[in-house]
């Protein structure tokens, strides 16, 4: 879980956290203004798979599963940053992946 706390602490823009309790699942509030379901769909293509929210009633984040071992965990955040802010964070600097 500490993998997860940590990125979401680099996208405080993008994304708040809310840990689980006892589960192997994350729930990520997204902060972008977009849907989960946008969101989910560019996952999608870099290859993720975590769960919109609409799906479960909201449209505000998504539940994002880390029941893998440490690099597979690691390697799927380092892809996720990127998708939600694929312009870049405001400000320029382009988009931060990790």
């Amino acid at each position: 879980m500490g993998l997860v706390e940590r990125w979401a602490a680099r996208h405080p823009d993008a994304v708040g956290l809310v840990p689980p309790q006892g589960t192997p699942f994350a729930w990520i509030q997204l902060r972008t203004g977009e849907s989960s379901l946008a969101l989910c769909r560019r996952a999608l293509e870099a290859g993720l798979l975590p769960a919109a929210g609409e799906t479960m009633g909201s449209d505000a984040g998504f539940r994002l599963g880390f029941d893998r071992d440490v690099d597979t965990v690691t390697g799927g955040l380092r892809r996720l940053g990127p998708v939600l802010l694929p312009d870049g964070p405001p400000g320029g600097g382009g988009p931060s992946g990790d």
